[in-house]
């Protein structure tokens, strides 16, 4: 494994920075496109990123592809203030602000609105959150609370893929990608125009990855994919949108499972299999002044896995309209959404009720009162949602956000987030072993026992642009935890309870330079520091450590793009994240993960519009290196130096 000393650091970000660097088909963008690139997860309505009040970043088309990334995870290491930790070959760690896991409960994630966190564990399963990345036109990152208008469990966070229009992806493309991780991607996609007013895209993507390294890791897998999407203007006024995926994956998972006689336990390798579909509808209506929109979606997710077999069916209903009126852009909204659970339990994990329905329905209202015009506004709203858990609850935030000049902006905001309990807090057996020895840990709790885990949050930031080429956009936050939910232990059995509470505060800081015009340097770091307590009713000191310790308490990174000329490119992005700390809440049992400093290189050749070369080096600093550990879900695994090729032709 790599160690890190200050010298190896410090000669490796100098090199970083002074390597050449390049991005083809265009010069850089200009610090005036960043500056004016709009944002709509931060109040769900378009605006500015430079005057929005919140910790706002916009990842592009363009970012995506400089980072060499070949999935959505692996995209949002450029985002600064966003943990990510490769947990094997088809599991990642994604968090922001803390409290990361291989199912991060405090982030909600998104794809064109349709949301991707899973309401059994709670969480997003990343494995299968698959996307054809050229048709990405942006994944927006709001560091912070986004309650107020997106509900329960955007308590940290917020994540938002949003894919091109499909008039925006026009004609074919093929892309196939080889290499000694990435084995083989292949996609295709065609775009064309149905009658006067309609534009339509379909593809299919198969990604096929080596197992990482480790001893028996055994997690290689693959995937199959397809989807379209149909956008029509029926007038002037109205706006139609219909899009779906289905998906099929399979993976090797090599698991530690209970059995009844001696030793207890035993490995078993077994073939996972997910797959499942979606398909989303949306209507817009854009009047002067007034718009509406209406979204529906159904969702469909099976996942039979070595130790649960699960089926889940959702519908979700979302209206929306915003008015401005005078000083005032108001936003109100409704939804429904309702979920049918079918389980299979096992000898592992058993549920109480394997067949359920839950539902959730929820209202909000947000204004925004523009004092001065373009300079001065404050913001206030909220969302009341009920769902079956733990009833009724209350969002509420207020944001103020002053742009003294053209080329600073100056925010403040007080937040109220919830995440309620999953269905597993709420009602799972589940049985680990234990210095193999065959346990029983109960985790089975009523929803009239489990409250939800609050947040008041507490946020100012400051965006400037000194010069002409420089940008630069910092964030302080202090947060207060109230219920966390986790296991309280009682001998060699636990049962989950609302056992924490705590803080964390910290910062963020990154910028822009366009020191040519071909030659972009992005700089970017932040600062994480936890801090939690148990109830006095509890008794687990292991729930502490195990969400504590494992985001990073320093993450730093640079990033070079340096454009030769409009045919060749070759971008650097470095990062260094510090030691964390994986304890199993169960048994106590940590393991820390060093800090390390991770290498990527991204080298493009295009030239013409139809042909696309890229030699692409992830993590070549170190042979390989461990990111993150996941007890109870996946064996540690390590992140091994990585290359590959990838080929484009455009019709």
């Amino acid at each position: 494994m790599f160690k890190n000393t200050k010298k190896t650091f410090f000669t490796t970000c100098i090199l970083s920075t002074l390597s050449f660097n390049a991005y083809s088909f265009d010069p850089s963008k200009s610090l005036e496109e960043l500056m004016n690139s709009r944002v709509y997860s931060a109040s769900k309505k378009m605006e500015n990123y430079f005057n929005t009040a919140s910790a706002s970043y916009v990842l592009t088309n363009e970012d995506i592809r400089r980072s060499g990334a070949t999935s959505i995870p692996e995209a949002l290491r450029a985002v600064p203030g966003v943990n990510v930790a490769k947990i094997g070959s088809n599991k990642w760690a994604v968090s922001i602000r803390g409290f990361n896991a291989q199912l991060a409960n405090k982030l909600l994630v998104m794809i064109d609105g349709r949301t991707v966190y899973t309401p059994l564990f709670a969480g997003v399963n990343w494995d299968v959150q698959d996307v054809m990345l050229e048709d990405v036109e942006r994944i927006e990152v709001i560091r912070g609370p986004g309650g107020t208008v997106w509900g329960a469990n955007a308590v940290n966070g917020v994540i938002n893929v949003v894919t091109k229009k499909a008039k925006d992806t026009q004609g074919d493309i093929v892309a196939l990608t080889t290499g000694n991780e990435e084995e083989f991607i292949g996609s295709a996609r065609r775009g064309g125009k149905i009658g006067k007013n309609g534009y339509f895209r379909a593809y299919a993507k198969y990604s096929q990855y080596d197992e990482s390294e480790g001893i028996n890791v055994d997690d290689a897998w693959n995937m199959a994919k397809s989807g379209f999407r149909f956008d029509n203007t029926i007038n002037h006024d109205n706006e139609i949108t219909i899009q779906g995926d289905v998906y099929h994956s399979k993976q090797d998972r090599n698991s530690i499972v209970p059995t009844d006689t001696s030793p207890f336990t035993e490995e078993s390798l077994h073939k996972d299999q997910m797959k499942g579909g979606n398909i989303k509808f949306n209507w817009n209506k854009n009047e002067e002044k007034k718009n509406s929109k209406l979204q529906v979606y159904y969702d469909n997710v099976q996942r039979d896995i070595a130790t649960l077999g699960q089926k889940r069916h959702t519908v979700d209903i979302e209206y929306q309209q915003d008015h401005e009126f005078g000083k005032n852009d108001f936003v109100w909204g409704a939804g429904y959404r309702m979920i049918k659970d079918n389980l299979v339990s096992t000898n592992s994990i058993e549920f109480e009720d394997e067949k359920m329905y839950s539902y959730t329905y929820n209202i909000f209202a947000q204004n925004r009162y523009n004092i001065i015009p373009d300079k001065l506004f404050i913001q206030a709203g909220s969302k009341v949602e009920y769902n079956n858990f733990t009833d009724s609850e209350v969002q509420p935030s207020i944001r103020l956000s002053w742009s003294p000049t053209k080329n600073q902006t100056l925010w403040s905001a007080v937040s109220h987030a919830r995440r309620t309990p999953s269905r597993a807090e709420d009602s799972i057996l589940l049985r680990t072993s234990y210095n193999d020895t065959f346990s029983s840990f109960v985790t089975r709790s009523g929803s009239e026992t489990l409250d939800a885990e609050k947040l008041t949050a507490y946020e100012i930031g400051y965006r400037v642009a000194p010069t002409r080429n420089v940008l630069i956009d910092a964030a302080l936050f202090y947060n207060q935890y109230e219920d966390l939910i986790g296991d309280n232990l009682n001998g060699l059995s636990s049962v989950v309870d609302n056992a924490g509470e705590g803080e964390s505060y910290g910062f963020e800081i990154f910028s822009e330079m366009f020191l040519t015009k071909n030659w972009e340097l992005s700089l970017g770091y932040s600062f994480l520091d936890v801090r939690l307590e148990n109830h006095s009713s509890s008794t687990n000191e292991a729930l502490l450590r195990a969400t504590e310790d494992t985001s990073p308490t320093n993450q730093f990174s640079v990033k070079n793009h340096f454009s030769l000329n409009r045919t060749v490119s070759m971008d650097s992005n470095l990062y260094y994240i510090s030691h964390l700390e994986n304890t199993d809440a169960q048994n106590g049992e940590t393991t820390k993960i060093d800090g390390y400093v991770k290498l990527d290189l991204n080298f493009t050749w295009r030239p013409n519009y139809n042909h696309e070369v890229s030699v692409v080096g992830h993590d070549l600093l170190d042979r390989e290196h461990q990111e993150f550990y996941s007890p109870l879900f996946s064996r540690g695994s390590e992140i091994g130096r990585s290359f590959y090729i990838k080929y484009i032709h455009r019709f």
